[in-house]
Order: structure tokens, then C-alpha cells, then sequence
């Protein structure tokens, strides 16, 4: 059978026949009034195919309902505790959207573009509700959000995948090699917020106090972003070895290479405008959305809490999603990797970033709190001795759930007033 017979036409189509071919497409009709309709349904369905099938890739993109919805919550004049939830499901909803949109429409096709894109991605969106909150002038604010993004990355996440992989899968193991240096890299992490912190507080009365805590943002933000990129190049170049994905059975290792989330979609230059164009739209959406957050800035339940977990938690809801469909797959090496390069991507890229902006418009957000630099010192070690044996279970994921209920509740009855003090 001829594989190339076009079965749309109309009436005058052979029921019949082996001219089956030569019969015109309704929407090449020459008859307006059924071309036109014709072409327009064929054109919203395609939008309601790809619609369909953005959903099934991600279903947090149902959420963008909530979009327009929490820009207008000013308007509407509703109550705090409705503004605060639907502008932070639609933060979670903007931020999957970036980072779907933008890793589908990549433009460039090497692979250590890709590569580099991949780090950065997840910092987007910390860096800009980071950079709002500066810009408002919530120092305090943007400091308990970048500790709380880092808390919530590194107990959250792995918490709730050691549970759920455990399980199901009972015990995992990863590769020791592998363990040992992600453990490591963990407890690097909170280096640079102690270290800063311990400066301020250590010269506070000095005469030159400023000029020392600015001299110190400028050059550990320099230094660690060469760290950034060190460990990129150990990590894609020169040690791609030890994370690579660690198999226990020959059918899983036989597809053990890393692959890249980005695909290069053959698409035209006006597609690429509209995507391009789209991601701008979602950026600026996001910076409205974190506006109408700071303007609750902690009514209902204190700065502490509002800034170092509930908007922490809206804006890593995405990676978490993520680490849980690949703890239901028994991927745990996955797991700790995306959780190890996401917390590095915030302190040692996100941070310097911070440091960089609030420095440029005379203020810093280096001199974080006794009490914020403890629970991150705390959070670290746990995580660090957590994976270091490269083993994984539910109960290693009760661990860090558990410790992070605690530290929320201490956020939660922490007045937000005492910082100025510590």
C-alpha cells in the first residue's frame, strides 16, 4: 500500500479507487471558509499536543496557572497567607519552566558549553531572588536565603530520596572513590561563610573595619570562583572517571555514561526569538513574584523562617522533583551527585555572586550570624559523614529529615530581631 496517500480532502474525494493521492488537503482548500478553520484547528492542536507533552516532561509546568494569578494577589487585595502561597508555587512553577525552556533551546552545540550550563542553570533563580533582596535593601533577608536554599538542598533533597530509595531498593551502594571526594567537597562548603563571618565579628570595633570585610568580599568571591571553575575542569575533564554513574549489575552498566540533559533542537530562528524570548518573560515574571514576597517580608511567620524555609523550599521544590524520580529508579550515585554539584554551585558561584553585588552598593552579606553559620556547620557534617561510606538507606534519609524539622522549627521560633545582635 502506498505509504504516501493523503486520506484528508472533501467531498469530491474518490471513496474508491486507486487516485486516492490526488485529492486536496482541507487546509489547502481552495474554499476560504474551510481552509481557514481547518488550519486554525490544526494549529491549536498542535499547541495542545506540545502542551500535553510539556506536561508529561514535567508536570510542575501545571503550575503556571498560578503565574498570573500571583502577579494580580496585590490588586485583588487578598490576604497575606494567599499571597505568600501562590506566589511561591509560582516561583516553583517559573523556575522549572526556565530551566526546561532553556535546556531544550541551547543554542550552542559543544559539549563543554553544555556541560558548564548545567552547573549553572540551578543558580538562576537563587542569585535573582538574592539580587531583589539586596536591591530592596533586606540584607538579612537575602543572608537567611542563601543559608536556607544550601540547608534545603543538602537535607531535603537527599532526606526525602535516602527514605524513598531505601525503601524500595532496600540498601545502595556507590562508588568509595566517588563517596569520599563528594564528602569532602561537602565540608568545603561552609568555609567560606564561616570564615567571612568570623572576620567581621573578630574586628567590629577596628577604625578601618570596612575596608577590611570589603577587601575580604572581593578577593573570596574571586577565589571562589576559580574554585568554580577548578572544579569544573576536575570534574569534565580530568577526573570524568569518578563520576560517572556507579552500577551494580552489567544491564545498568552497560548504559553508565553520563548524558547530557541538553538536547539540540533543530528549530528555526523564529522559534529560537519566541523561546528566547519566553525565558526573558519568565525572569521577569520571577522578579515580580519575589517582589510581592518582600512585601509580606516575614509578617506571618518572622524573617527567619519565611526567608530560610518556606521561600527556600518553593524555589528548590524543582531538584528536588528531580533526585526523587531518580531515587524511585534506584540511582542513588545520581542523586548525591546532583545534590553535591547543586550545593557547590551555591556556595562557591551563587555566594561570590551576592558578595560581589551588595560590596558594589555599599553593603555586604558576608557577616552572617552565629547562629545561621552553626546550622550550616551542622548541616555539613551531617551530610558529609552521611555519604562517605557510599552507603545509602531510609535511615540515613530519617537522618537528615529529621535534623532538618529541627533546625526549621528553631528557624520558626528564632525572632529575626536577634540577628542584628549575633
Amino acid at each position: 500500500m502506498d505509504q504516501n496517500i493523503n486520506f484528508e480532502g472533501n467531498e469530491h474525494r474518490p471513496l474508491l479507487g486507486s487516485n486516492l493521492d490526488d485529492s486536496v488537503p482541507w487546509s489547502e482548500d481552495d474554499r476560504w471558509w474551510i481552509r481557514i478553520p481547518v488550519r486554525q484547528w490544526l494549529f491549536l492542536g498542535g499547541i495542545g499536543q506540545r502542551l500535553i507533552h510539556s506536561f508529561k516532561r514535567d508536570y510542575t509546568h501545571a503550575f503556571l496557572i498560578f503565574v498570573p494569578i500571583g502577579l494580580f494577589t496585590d490588586s485583588l487585595c487578598v490576604e497575606n497567607y494567599w499571597k505568600l502561597g501562590l506566589n511561591c508555587i509560582a516561583l516553583l512553577a517559573l523556575q522549572s519552566t526556565f530551566i526546561s525552556t532553556a535546556e531544550s533551546t541551547w543554542l550552542f552545540s559543544s559539549q563543554t558549553v553544555a556541560n558548564v550550563l548545567t552547573e549553572m542553570l540551578p543558580n538562576v533563580f537563587p542569585i535573582l531572588v538574592g539580587v531583589v533582596c539586596i536591591t530592596n535593601g533586606y540584607i538579612m533577608s537575602a543572608q537567611y536565603f542563601t543559608i536556607g536554599v544550601l540547608i534545603t538542598h543538602l537535607l531535603v533533597g537527599p532526606g526525602c530520596c535516602f527514605l524513598i530509595g531505601g525503601i524500595r531498593h532496600s540498601e545502595r551502594h556507590i562508588n568509595s572513590a566517588t563517596a569520599i571526594t563528594m564528602s569532602q567537597l561537602i565540608l568545603m562548603i561552609s568555609a567560606p561563610f564561616i570564615v567571612s563571618s568570623a572576620l567581621s565579628f573578630s574586628i567590629y570595633y577596628a577604625n578601618d573595619y570596612e575596608r577590611r570585610v570589603y577587601f575580604l568580599a572581593y578577593a573570596s568571591s574571586a577565589i571562589l570562583l576559580a574554585f568554580q571553575l577548578i572544579w569544573l575542569i576536575f570534574k569534565y575533564k580530568t577526573h570524568t572517571y569518578l563520576f560517572q554513574p556507579f552500577t551494580e549489575t552489567e544491564e545498568d552498566g552497560a548504559s553508565s555514561g553520563r548524558s547530557t540533559i541538553f538536547e539540540n533542537v533543530d528549530m528555526s530562528p523564529q522559534s529560537r526569538a519566541a523561546y528566547i524570548l519566553w525565558l526573558a518573560m519568565v525572569l521577569v515574571f520571577a522578579i515580580k513574584c519575589t517582589d510581592s514576597l518582600l512585601s509580606i517580608n516575614g509578617l506571618l511567620y518572622g524573617v527567619p523562617f519565611f526567608y530560610g524555609v518556606l521561600l527556600p523550599l518553593s524555589i528548590s521544590a524543582p531538584g528536588i522533583i528531580k533526585t526523587y524520580h531518580l531515587a524511585k529508579a534506584g540511582q542513588m550515585d545520581l542523586v548525591i551527585h546532583l545534590t553535591v554539584d547543586t550545593a557547590i554551585g551555591l556556595s562557591f558561584f551563587t555566594l561570590p555572586i551576592l558578595i560581589l553585588f551588595s560590596a558594589n552598593i555599599a553593603m555586604t552579606i558576608s557577616n552572617f550570624t552565629i547562629f545561621m553559620n552553626v546550622l550550616l556547620f551542622m548541616t555539613v557534617l551531617t551530610v558529609a559523614r552521611i555519604i562517605k561510606d557510599g552507603i545509602i538507606n531510609y535511615l540515613k534519609g530519617c537522618m537528615c529529615l529529621a535534623l532538618y524539622l529541627i533546625i526549621a522549627i528553631a528557624l520558626y521560633l528564632y525572632p529575626g530581631s536577634v540577628g542584628d545582635l549575633l
